[in-house]
Order: C-alpha cells, then structure tokens, then sequence
C-alpha cells in the first residue's frame, strides 16, 4: 500500500524532495505507507513506510503526537551590495549563503528577474516592513523568479539565500529593469504586476485557500495564453497549480498541467517538461490513482534520456519507485530504490540523499531485514542533522519509532513519534500521520482518552486534504480507540463511516479490507457477533488476492474470533495456526493469534495443550510489557492484554472433581495473585530511586509537573460550576497530553514485567496469616467472577457473578451513599443489601474469623465493605469483621511491621488557605461560618483546622509538627523532610482523577502571607516517586482513594501513590467526606496512638462503631467514606 505524496509548496524547502510516509496498525497490508513529501517544483522521490500495526487492538497505517519545532539556525545575511539597474550580474551562491542588495532609488516602474543556474534560491523584495514574495516557475535549480512593480519606493532591499546545507554550489543571473511609461503600459507588464500580486496571495495562508484566489489565477493564466507569452504562462501555471494542489483540487490541477504540456513541448526545454510530467504523476498518486501516476513518471524518464540532470532524474526514478512501478517483487523494488539513491549522491544534494537512505529503509522493512531498514533509517536522520535540517527529519524519525513499535518496544516508539512530531512542526500530512500512529500506540498502552484525543485530531487535519485513504484509516482507528474509551454509539458511527467511505473510493481493495476488519473488531467487542461474522468474512475474502498477506493474516484472525465465539473452534484453530505461520505479525498480533488458538483447543477439549498456548501467550505479554517504562502505564498495558490470563484462569477453573469443586483452585488463587499489583511491586522494590543525572531533564519535568499542577487546580476550581462541562474536558485533555509529555522525558527502564511477578502459593500465605484473620481475594472476570477463603487451616473458593453485574451493585451502593456528589439516596438499606447479597453472602459461611483482610478487584473500586448489610436480619459488616484492604496477597509476605517507637513523630496538615478573600489574608472582613462542607472544594475547610487540632492534643504537642494556615504549603512541605515522619496526617482539599495519576492530588495553600498565587498542587505522581517509609498516612481529603482503576493494578490516585513511596498504612476516603464529621471520627480514631499506628483497621472500626452507636438511624456514608489499605 502506498499514501500519496504531499508536494510542498514552499520554495524553501524544495530540495527537501519527497519524504516516505508511515503506517501502523494491526489489521494494515503489511505494506508501507509511502509519503513523499513533495517539493514545490517536484513532487520528490519518496520512500515507504513501515507498516507496524499494534496487535490486538489495531490494524491500521499511519503515525502520531504534539510538540516543539526545532528551528534550524538561519544564515545572517551579508553586507548590504549594491544592483545596479539595467544590467545582468552573475554570482555564484552557496548552500545556506544569504545576500542582500540596495535597489538603486527610484520612482519609475520596475520589473526584478532572478534566473536559476545550478542551485535554488530564495528571494523576496523587502520595502520597510513590507516583504513581497517573487513568482517563480518551480523549475528545480533552473527556475526563474519574477517581481514586478507599478512604483519604487524608497529603501527597496532584495535578500536573497541559498539552498539548505548539503546542496551544491551554483551561480544566479540578477537585472533589474526601470521601465518607462511606455513599456509600462503594455500589456505584457501589467500582466507581470498581477502576476506579482498572485505571488502575494499563494504566500498568504489565508487567500492561498480561497476560491476568488484560483480564479484571479485562472483568469491570469488565460490572458498569458491570448498574448502567446509562453513563459508568463508556464510560470503564472506553476502558480495556480500550487494552489489547487493547497485547496486539494487534485483533478483541476491534473487537468491544468495537461493543458500546459503542448507549451512546454513547444519550448524544447527537457527540465521544464519532466518536472511538469512528474508533477501531473504526483497529483494522480495524491489523488487515490497510483497507477495512473506511472505512466506520466516514465514519460519523465524517456525525457530526461541523456540529459545531464542528475537531480532531477533521482527525484523522477525515486517518484516512480513510491508509485509501484516496481512492485511486481519486493527484490524489484529494493534495486528502485538503491537506484535512486546512487543518482541522489551522484547529485550531491544533501536533502535528497537523506531522502532516498530513508525511502531505501523503508524497502528494507518491506522485505522483513529490519536491521537494516533501522540503519537506513538512522542515516538518514544522520543526514538530516548533518545539514542542519534536522526539522526535516520528521519521516525518519516516524519510521524509525515504526521499527521499535514492531519489536513491540512500545515506549521507545512513542518517544520517537514524539520526535518526529517535534519534527513535523508545520507539516500538516506527516503531523497528521505521527498523531494517527501516537494515537494507536497509546490505545495498546491502555490510554484510551489520550489515544481518542490524538486520534480526533488527525481526522481533523486529514479531513482538510482530500485523502480518502488517510480518513478511512483515521476513521477506523479513531473508532477502535472510542469503543476501548467505552463510546460505543461514536465508535460504531466512525467504523460504519469509515467502510461507506471505502466502499465510494473504488479501485482500492486493501482499503476496504482494512475497514471490514476494523469492523468486525468494533462488532465483536460491542456485542454484535452476527455483524462481525460478516464484516470479517468479508476482511478475510477480499484480502486472499491482495499482494502483501499480513491484511489477510489479520483478516483470518478476526475471522477466527468471530468463528469461535458461534462455535466453530476447528476452524477457528487453522485460521490461527495459519496466521502464527506468518512472519509479518508484530509480537502483539502474534500474542492475540496464540491466546485465540489456545481458547480453540480449550474449546475441543484439549485442556493441556491449551493451557501451554496460554502461558506462552502470558510470557510474551511479559517481553512486550518489559518495554513499557512507565510503571502506571505499563499496569495498563498489561491490563490491557490479560486475554490469556483470564483464559488460562478459567480454564484452571473449569477443572472440577466428582464432587464439582474446582480442582486446581489454588493454582488459580497463585496465578490471579501472580499479575496482581505488580507496578506497585516494581516501585517498592526499586527504592531509593536512583538520582537524577539530566540536569536538562530534570528541569524540563519540573516544567511539565507545574504545569499539571496548574492544569489540575483549574479543573477542581470548576467543581461547583455546573456549567463549565466544556471546558472541564478542554482540560482533562490537555491534562493527557502534558502527562504523555512527562511520561515521554522518562527514559529510565522500569524493572523486568518477570521480575515483578510474585510467586506466591496458597502454603506461603496460610503461613503468612495471623491467627484469627481470613484473607478474602477476589477476581472479577467476563462471564464469570470467583472469591477464594484462605485461613491457616482452610481454603474455600466460590462462584460469582459476572464483573458488570458486580460492578453496577458497587455502583448503586456507592450511588445510595452519595459517592458520586449527589445527595445520600432513601434506599440505601436496600442497596447495601444488594451488594452484600452479590458479593459478600457467597461466602460468608467460610468468613469466621474477626479479622478480614480483603484483596478487591477494580469491579469492587470503591466498595465501602465495612457498610455492607447482611444477614436475615440486616447488619452491617462493620459489626461482625475488622476490615482492611489489601492491594495484593504477596505484601503479607513481607517483614512484618516495626512496633512504632517511643519518640515518634509525626507531621499535621490543614486548613490552607485556598480564596483571596479569606479573612486570614486580612483583604476582606470576616465573613459568617458557613454550613459545614463536604471536602470537595474549593472553600475553606474550617472542620479541617478542628481536626488537626483535636488530633495533635491526642498524640501530643512534643511528637507533633503542625503546618496550618499559610504554612500548610507546598515549600513548607518540602522543607518539612517527609520522610522522617512515622505518622503523617492531611485533612485539606483532595481531588480523584479517573484519568491518571497526574490530576490527582492533595490541594494545600493557594496563597502566601503576602497573598501572592502559589503551586499548591502534591499531585499524585510526585507523591509515588518521593520515599515516605511513615507507618501510617491519614488522608482526611475527598476522594483520596479514587482515581484512575486499572485491572490487576488497583486505583491509581492519592492513596496508592503513598504506598507506592512506601507508607505501610493508608488511611483513606472512597468519596466527598463530610467536614464537621471528621473531627469527630478522628478524635476516635487516634483515642490510642500506638494503635492507630500500628493496627489502624481496629482503630478505624472502633472509630466507626462509635459513630454508628451515637447514629443509629443516619446514612452510613456519615462514618462508611473512610477505610485502611496496608498490611
């Protein structure tokens, strides 16, 4: 498959020829994406691009992401020289050499001509501030530019520069003509001053794409025409050609350069007659009809016979070579491309030999040498570097990011999109193409709002430039990131759009199949089975006669999928088996076609070479995981490709005795635990972090820290602005893309995905347990969740529902509490029971100790079990069990707790100042004490200064540190040394983002002594890479326990970020608590310091009891918002 060329239009970057496009995907023809970015007189040779499709999630072509341009350093431009008038002077021009020239004053019209020799050049006329561009007949090295005026004023200045680094040296013929009135008024000039004011309307981006532009060309070109004028033609044809070529006119502008062939017959100029042959090529390769290109392209070359030009001979045979002339056979096409890159050195034009090493990489990957594609590939940024052109690396950089996405090195592809979207800069096609293929990256990373949000954006731009293939494939990924971002209705409207489309573009096979796939993927996970039967039958089908086999690999995948699920496991099982034949799948396609034969063979019985597929599958989950350095990415990476898990779990489960009990029911209990919290393993056992040694670095993540914080405090302001949706979520994505941005300056690997996983035993953790305490482990799956019971002397696992059907009886109860803002529901007995019923009473029987230790699943995210009624006669949980939460079983295996010592310290925060008009500001009177508010901002929290206070008077003045008021700061915090603090105790603002670490917080000061703003921001993230080893942490914040839930993982928010810097006790809240009730149940809860610090889930119980004694009839949620993690 290739992607039309995108000629450039701006002279300055002529020599920079064709640059390859790129593709990525999973249901993709194993063929790249050819991108020539053209070059305004060329349409310039370009190369393919690697097809890296991600697996499981994808199948699609194309690139990704934002950034910074890197400007190369322009030339300073010499002392001023004198033009004198009337005469021609010659000069000789280097690369990168600017000069300027004093027009001689005077009042009569002028007329500027510059003529080409060898080299190109760019020229403008400047007149104060004023700067006029010159026309130009886009000849490369031989174009002539023209510039005409009615008057003169004073100061004219001619600036002339040469082309980029690495071009040949040449030479220039400058005149400059004074007209008289008479040779003004004829025609021939007045034509020359319309021709110069076109020239100004291309330069400007807004007239450049107005209709009333293309007309005034029109009409110009027609009158040129009538006077015979064949060379003000041909230029005034370049022109408008660029124009429409900008409107994505594609067929006015094949049909203007065929009207002006004949001319340049008559001419006899071989330059001026190949270049207008490739040009015509190249706009029918942009518009959809590579074949159509061809024939034009060789004409080019029949032109050029025995033409010394071996520039444009390279840029024509590599144009060629982007069409598929060659494509009878890959080996064909690799000798096109060496071709093109002899004739390029041969040349000695540095952009087009970078140009031709990455479209000869691109043939390399085609061909499967990856190895050598990757070399090719660096040359060329190489030689883009070497010229100081390094923005113009941006193909390079994509396709190398391809190479490591294909290895499935997944961080290191979505740092280098990031480069080669810095590279891109105001490349709107190769801008289009990196933020498709970030998008596709970050949906396998499991980012799926961020992949929706980068996704949305290249649709958009590929929208403006009439590119049927381009917007088909945006419009399938978008569809698959939407429907993974649990949009069903848009995903499905996307993917039908994007198979209309497909099926109007006509003559495009591999366009249609990639739809088709597309959609019998979106069907299939959107519970349509019928319509992905259809839609991959229909993949697999027109894909069998297409030339490159990965699109009917992934075709036979899908196909698979949709036979299996109507029980067809036989041929389900050749389809794989033929698709893991391949060598075209990346390790992620490769992983998906080997858990999907696995579930084949579990379907026929053949339990035991079903189970050795699954835990193959499981290893290679493992490698690509190990090239995921984020830790809080890689638990959704991992999240995202637990199929063979989950397959291989219950399938462990499925194997019963006589008596119908699970059979190997430990070894699923070993391989649920084995997956479970693993980020959070990786980040214990890596302490201390190793210290920064990127000064540079460093100082760019603080940058991108502040402006998360600042970003963050925006959001929560909008609380209690009902109507600030919009610009709520205008936030949240900018949140994602600053946090991509931090993500992607990380470039510390994170530990082995293997040497995280925890091998614990069902042996190892009845040893582990203390007397009179059960360990309850949940896993909730698809079609069937199970709990397993572990006491020292039992062992007991049960059957539950289904993870929605758990995970919506969270979210009535959660919703009866008032979790989620709105007022405490009146049936809230009713839902509490509910729960219970789902997801406590199955095993309840077993659960006989007094002490529970419970290990969830994120169905359970947020589940108050401490509020659980059950029974016949409805009691709560609370009554009956101690409860803590445990993120995984391996944390009992650790040492255990130190007793707290006699001189412990401990660190209090409260009551910042978060409004301007607060009266410890002393800028406006004191206002009345409000009602008391729950703690989700953004006012003062008066409750939270009783609670500090009645809480330092229980552990004592002399062991306690308290920073209130102004001091309850981020720099106070800083300078406080966290670390040697045993207790640390927060009651301030909180906020839980379900989108990531970075947006969730603990929000202290706003404000200063002076009243100057402050960061008062301790997101999330900062939290998880500091080192806090206290024995308990007191969150009395809202929402501290929410945020991002990831499977396997946990909650990714404010209270796993303090276990991850190593707090062995977090106590913390599952929704908006109740200010004037937290003094009071944390005056209880600290009634015994040592053992609040020591075994925090009795003191919350007691705390709690208290409550529900003192408030029989209340809600729970008064006392249920609060629970421990830890161990």
């Amino acid at each position: 498959m290739v992607q039309p060329p995108a000629r450039l239009t701006d002279r300055r970057r002529r020599a920079g020829v064709a640059v390859f496009c790129t593709l990525i995907g999973a249901a993709v023809a194993a063929g790249l994406a050819l991108r020539p970015v053209a070059v305004p007189t060329i349409a310039a040779s370009v190369a393919p691009a690697p097809a890296a499709p991600p697996a499981t999630v994808l199948s699609p072509h194309d690139s990704p992401a934002p950034a910074i341009a890197a400007t190369a350093p322009v030339a300073p431009f010499a002392p001023l020289e004198r033009l004198p008038a009337g005469a021609s002077v010659r000069l000789p021009l280097r690369p990168d050499e600017a000069r300027r020239f004093a027009l001689p004053e005077h009042s009569t019209p002028l007329r500027l001509r510059i003529v080409e020799q060898g080299v190109d050049v760019t020229a403008e006329l400047v007149a104060g501030s004023a700067r006029l561009q010159f026309s130009e007949n886009d000849l490369l090295r031989r174009g002539e530019h023209r510039l005409a005026l009615a008057e003169s004023p004073a100061a004219l200045e001619l600036q002339l520069r040469g082309p980029p680094k690495g071009s040949p040296d040449g030479t220039i013929e400058l005149s400059l003509e004074l007209l008289t009135p008479a040779a003004a008024a004829e025609p021939r000039f007045q034509l020359d001053l319309a021709e110069t004011e076109l020239a100004q309307r291309v330069a400007d981006r807004k007239r450049n794409r107005e209709p009333a532009t293309v007309d005034f060309a029109a009409e110009l070109c027609a009158k040129r025409l009538s006077l015979q004028d064949d060379d003000g033609y041909l230029r005034c044809v370049s022109l408008q050609e660029r124009l429409l070529g900008r409107q994505a006119q594609r067929t006015a502008a094949i049909a203007l350069i065929e009207r002006a062939l004949p001319v340049w017959r008559r001419r006899g100029d071989p330059h001026g007659l190949a270049t207008a042959l490739n040009n015509l090529g190249m706009h029918h390769y942009h518009s959809g009809d590579p074949a159509a290109a061809m024939a034009p392209l060789r004409r080019a070359l029949t032109v050029l016979a025995g033409v010394d030009d071996p520039v444009l001979l390279a840029t024509v045979r590599g144009n060629l070579c982007l069409t598929g002339e060659p494509r009878a056979s890959s080996a064909e096409m690799r000798r096109c491309n060496e071709q093109a890159l002899a004739l390029s050195r041969a040349s000695g034009d540095g952009p087009r030999i970078a140009t031709a090493l990455n479209n000869l990489g691109g043939t390399y990957w085609q061909l499967g040498e990856t190895d050598r594609a990757e070399d090719y590939f660096e040359q060329a940024v190489a030689a883009w570097k070497a010229i100081d052109a390094s923005r113009r690396s941006g193909d390079a950089l994509n396709n190398l990011a391809l190479v490591q996405f294909g290895r499935g090195r997944l961080s290191d592809a979505a740092r280098g999109f990031e480069r080669a979207r810095i590279a891109y800069d105001d490349d709107t096609r190769g801008l289009a193409r990196a933020l498709r293929n970030q998008g596709g990256v970050q949906l396998l990373l499991g980012e799926t709002a961020l992949a929706v949000d980068l996704l949305q954006r290249a649709l958009e731009l590929v929208r403006g430039q009439n590119r049927p293939d381009q917007t088909i494939a945006s419009l399938g990924r978008l569809a698959e990131a939407q429907l993974a971002d649990a949009q069903v209705a848009q995903a499905r409207a996307s993917i039908e759009q994007a198979v209309t489309e497909a099926q109007q573009a006509g003559g495009r096979p591999e366009l249609l199949v990639d739809s088709q796939l597309r959609a019998a993927r979106i069907y299939r996970r959107s519970g349509a089975p019928e319509q992905a039967l259809a839609a991959a039958q229909v993949a697999y089908d027109a894909s069998a006669g297409l030339e490159r086999g990965k699109l009917h690999d992934l075709a036979g995948i899908e196909l698979a999928h949709a036979q299996l699920q109507r029980g067809d496991a036989a041929l389900a099982r050749r389809l794989t088996e033929s698709a893991l034949k391949s060598r075209q799948l990346t390790p992620l396609q490769r992983i998906e076609a080997q858990t999907l034969r696995a579930g084949a063979l579990r379907a026929q019985g053949g339990r035991r070479t079903a189970e050795a597929a699954y835990r193959q599958a499981i290893a290679e989950v493992d490698e690509a995981g190990s090239y995921v350095y984020d830790l809080e990415q890689r638990a959704t990476f991992l999240a995202s490709q637990r199929d063979a898990q989950v397959g291989l779990l219950t399938l462990l489960m499925e194997d019963l005795d006589a008596a119908g009990r699970p059979r190997r029911a430990a070894d699923a209990l070993a391989l649920s635990e084995r997956f479970r919290a693993r980020s959070l393993r990786a980040r214990l056992d890596a302490m201390p972090l190793p210290a920064a040694t990127d000064a540079g670095a460093e100082s760019q993540r603080e940058r991108a820290q502040a402006q998360l914080s600042a970003l963050a405090l925006n959001r929560w302001k909008l609380q209690d602005n009902p109507g600030s949706d919009q610009l709520r979520r205008r936030i949240e994505a900018d949140i994602r893309a600053a946090e991509a941005t931090l993500r992607s300056l990380d470039s510390t690997a994170a530990p082995d995905p293997a040497a995280t996983v925890a091998g614990v035993s069902l042996a190892q953790l009845q040893r582990a347990l203390p007397e009179n305490t059960s360990l309850v482990v949940y896993r909730t799956l698809p079609q069937v969740s199970y709990a397993w019971v572990v006491q020292r002397g039992a062992f007991h696992s049960t059957q539950l529902a289904a993870q929605d059907v758990l995970a919506a009886r969270v979210q009535e109860a959660r919703a009866s509490l008032g979790a989620g803002g709105a007022p405490p529901g009146a049936d809230w007995r009713q839902a509490l029971s509910d729960a219970c019923a789902a997801i406590w009473q199955p095993i309840a029987a077993q659960v006989d100790t007094s002490r529970v230790l419970v290990v969830g699943d994120t169905a359970l995210d947020g589940l108050p079990f401490a509020a659980l009624r059950c029974g016949e006669t409805p009691s709560y949980l609370l009554e009956h069990h101690e409860i803590a939460l445990l993120p995984a079983t391996w944390l009992l295996l650790r040492p255990p707790l130190r007793e707290l010592r006699a001189d412990f310290a401990a660190l209090l925060v409260g009551d910042p100042v978060y409004a301007r008009d607060d009266p410890r500001l002393g800028l406006a009177p004191l206002a009345p004490v409000p009602d008391a508010p729950r703690r989700d901002g953004p006012g003062r929290l008066r409750g939270s200064g009783e609670e500090i206070r009645r809480v330092r008077e229980r552990l004592g003045a002399e062991h306690s540190t308290l920073l209130a008021g102004f001091d309850a700061s981020m720099a106070k915090l800083r300078s406080s040394t966290m670390e040697k603090y045993d207790i640390v105790h927060f009651a301030t603002h909180g906020t839980g983002d379900r989108g990531g670490a970075s947006g969730s917080g603990l929000v202290l000061s706003l404000f200063d002594a002076q009243g100057n703003g402050i960061d008062g921001f301790l997101s999330a993230r900062r939290i998880g890479a500091s080192r806090l080893p206290a024995a308990l942490v007191v969150l009395g914040a809202c929402d501290t326990a929410t945020g991002r839930a990831v499977q396997d993982e946990g909650t990714f928010g404010v209270a796993y970020a303090f276990l991850q810097a190593g707090a062995r006790h977090v106590v913390a809240t599952l929704w908006p608590v109740d200010d004037a009730a937290m003094p009071e149940l944390m005056d209880r809860f600290y009634a015994d310091p040592r053992l609040a610090a020591e075994h925090p889930a009795r003191a919350l119980l007691q705390a709690q009891r208290a409550l529900l004694q003192q408030y029989p009839a209340a809600n729970p949620a008064l006392w249920a918002g609060v629970a421990v993690w830890g161990w």
